[in-house]
């Protein structure tokens, strides 16, 4: 290395001299050796290695344009701030809403609670029962004898009937309250044991009497001489009409409807999860030799008004923001028009539904349904021909003429209201999840990045044909001559 120096003379008559500088003293004289890279240099060296974002010199950075600015405020700005706006409302509309999904159904073990809540304005209470029946083979009979249901009576014009001082009677119908509410004669055979000597035997005609028996080598009840007689392989078809103990049991007098009543009718049950019917039709029911049976008076058949109004059908447990069932609210009037009463048959289609909330911790396992509906009328109208044979105005000459007559007969149906219900194999999970708002903040980092990769298509797009209009213009430019 050489310094310059001013004012010196050379051997050659220069006025500038060079000399020799120590490359190995430092500014301050002393000496100093090869110098080490520090930590911090080597931690920067290794960072610029790994840069992906190269910076361009501001000497080769491309020129700011009025379009350039024109495609930034009027397009770029606005895209930006409608977009991010849009994904901040669908985050907080989309947070905690339900999401649902189908999964297969494996909880076919359980019950199904089943809540019903049926008005019948022209119905009395102690002519409706329930009856539940399921392709298993399980038969409920009578369930509103049971303490999940409870019936209210009411007046003709559907208002809560005054009985007594009380004012409204609500009518619990559980067996010992029904019993208290019938009269001597029904009650007897109600309880067929009932007046019978202590030392009665009934005698079980040839078969042997069952294990279970009131009393030993005994039938003293119908139930018992029908179960030794299906023990033995025999027919019990004939035992009803012949048996002494089914005639004592089953001499109960057929009543006829009552009048000037309507009943509210409303309760649970559980059910198998299995494809069945529940109903409520005229007549009290029974069970015999596997068929279920309804015992009634044929001519009274038309007295049963099959009117109803739904104020409550749900099978199991209502979850947060769940709608009701499509038959709530539903109402069926008869009228002598559409055949008097009739059959009204529901044909529902339940889904069982898994409600998840995770944000509140909450599980519940319900169903929802759908349905379809059908009514048969009870009285339907039918139309006769007779052909008369006549003469006509001329001798020898006949004519046949046909008339017609219509006339309502009763169809061979059983009045009353029927649900059949049938479950669907696989499940509908309904979960409520809590999204993180940093899904929010990718979304819109999303957004940014691809408006302004799009708007920066649009400016150059702009800027090109800007320069080939500047080109064209300037090619076509007459410079004036010079004088």
């Amino acid at each position: 290395m050489y310094e310059s120096s001013y004012g010196d003379s050379n051997p050659s008559g220069g006025g500038l001299t060079r000399r020799r500088v120590n490359t190995n003293a430092t500014s301050y004289g002393m000496p100093s050796g090869p110098r080490r890279p520090s930590p911090n240099n080597r931690t920067t060296s290794a960072l610029k290695k790994i840069d992906i974002f190269p910076k361009l010199h501001a000497d080769y950075s491309g020129p700011r344009t009025s379009s350039g600015g024109a495609v930034t405020v009027g397009l770029a700005l606005p895209a930006l701030v409608m977009l991010v706006l849009a994904e901040l409302y669908a985050h907080v509309s989309s947070n905690g809403t339900n999401m649902e999904h189908i999964r297969v159904d494996t909880s076919l073990q359980e019950r199904i609670r089943i809540n019903l809540n049926v008005t019948f304005p022209n119905l009395a209470c102690e002519d409706l029962h329930l009856d539940v029946m399921d392709v298993a083979g399980d038969s409920q009979i009578g369930l509103e004898a049971e303490n999940g249901f409870v019936k209210t009576k009411l007046g003709r014009d559907g208002d809560v009937g005054k009985f007594g001082e009380e004012g409204s009677e609500k009518v619990k119908a559980n067996k010992e309250h029904l019993l208290e509410k019938m009269d001597e004669d029904k009650r007897h055979f109600l309880d067929p044991t009932n007046k019978l000597p202590k030392d009665y035997c009934g005698d079980c005609y040839g078969a042997k009497a069952p294990p279970n028996a009131t009393k030993p080598d005994c039938c003293n009840t119908c139930d018992e001489l029908t179960k030794a007689y299906e023990e033995a392989n025999w027919g019990t078809s004939f035992l009803q009409n012949t048996a002494e103990q089914c005639k004592r049991e089953g001499v109960v007098p057929l009543k006829r409807m009552k009048h000037g009543e309507g009943c509210n009718f409303a309760g649970f049950m559980t059910v198998n999860k299995v494809a069945g019917n529940f109903h409520i039709a005229m007549g009290e029911s029974t069970v015999r030799d596997g068929r279920h049976i309804h015992q009634f008076l044929p001519e009274d058949a038309p007295n049963f008004n099959a009117s109803h109004i739904i104020h409550e059908l749900s099978f199991g447990t209502k979850y947060p923001s769940m709608e009701d069932g499509p038959l709530v609210g539903v109402q069926k009037m008869t009228s002598e028009e559409n055949g008097g009463t009739g059959l009204f048959q529901y044909f529902l289609k339940v889904v069982p539904t898994n409600y998840i909330n995770d944000i509140e911790s909450i599980t519940i396992r319900t169903n929802r349904y759908s349905y379809t509906e059908k009514f048969r009328p009870l009285m339907v109208e039918v139309e006769d021909h007779h052909h008369d044979l006549g003469h006509g105005e001329h001798a020898g000459v006949h004519t046949d003429e046909m008339s017609h007559s219509k006339h309502k007969v009763a169809s061979s149906i059983l009045p009353g209201v029927f649900f059949i219900y049938e479950l669907y194999p696989f499940a509908v999970e309904v979960s409520i999840t809590r999204i993180p708002f940093s899904h929010f903040l990718i979304r819109a980092m999303a957004v940014v990045g691809g408006v302004l990769t799009l708007t920066s298509w649009v400016d150059s797009i702009v800027h090109v044909k800007n320069t080939k209009r500047a080109s064209k213009a300037n090619l076509f430019q007459v410079t004036p001559t010079e004088k």
